[in-house]
């Protein structure tokens, strides 16, 4: 530009502009990029730390959940694609987070607006639970169907869905359908999903019975347990 039109030309200085701006955007992502894939190697450390007598990951993804939401809420899609090029790890993480989103969007068909609503719960509970991006989405998502939550009302069920299921070693899915039926049964309202899920782990505590099949006899012998009051 500068040989075309001369060194003081608007076209030159047009493109010195663009080239400036493109320098900055290029540097901001290379550092997102390079911390994106620092999380995603010390997710690959953890993942091998299996404990022996559970199978269960210990740490899980903690490491990385930031990273990722951080990335998704900026909507920075040239790193993510900058990932997929590279074949970093960090790509691979963040399609699990993508289709933990995916999930999400299944089980609520939310569109528009309402669907950046649930996505925003799902990264907010992804940074504080210590459960797999399936996992989250699958709660987010079933919370919001079952009891037709939104916003921090969301974010709390699902995050105590998730611990509740972790605690009990059953299927967040699971624990999700069995609660809500036995709540239903007993006419217990959405404000009280909280203390409903301590009850049911207080009494697994003490007898020993598993999560589903406490809430499952709960909902079947609702009719019994009221006539004997």
């Amino acid at each position: 530009a500068v040989l075309q039109y001369g060194k003081n030309s608007s076209e030159a200085q047009k493109l010195g502009k663009q080239l400036e701006t493109l320098s900055q955007e290029l540097a901001e992502n290379k550092q997102k990029m390079s911390e994106a894939d620092r999380a995603a190697d010390d997710l690959d450390k953890s993942m091998h730390d299996i404990d022996s007598t559970t199978g269960k990951i210990d740490g899980g993804f903690s490491v990385l959940k930031g990273t990722l939401a951080n990335l998704a809420s900026a909507g920075i899609q040239k790193v993510i694609q900058g990932m997929k090029d590279l074949g970093s790890s960090a790509y691979s993480a963040w399609q699990e987070y993508d289709e933990g989103a995916d999930i999400i969007i299944q089980k609520t068909g939310a569109r528009g607006k309402s669907a950046e609503g649930l996505e925003k719960v799902y990264k907010k509970v992804s940074k504080s639970v210590n459960a797999s991006f399936e996992e989250v989405g699958t709660s987010v998502g079933e919370v919001n169907t079952r009891f037709g939550s939104t916003g921090k009302e969301l974010t709390t069920l699902s995050t105590k869905f998730l611990k509740f299921a972790q605690l009990n070693g059953t299927d967040v899915n699971t624990a999700i359908d069995t609660t809500q039926s036995a709540m239903r049964a007993w006419g217990v309202e959405t404000k009280d999903t909280g203390k409903m899920l301590d009850l049911l782990n207080k009494a697994g505590q003490d007898t020993g019975v598993s999560m589903d099949t406490l809430a499952e006899d709960l909902k079947k012998n609702t009719p019994a347990l009221k006539e004997m009051g």
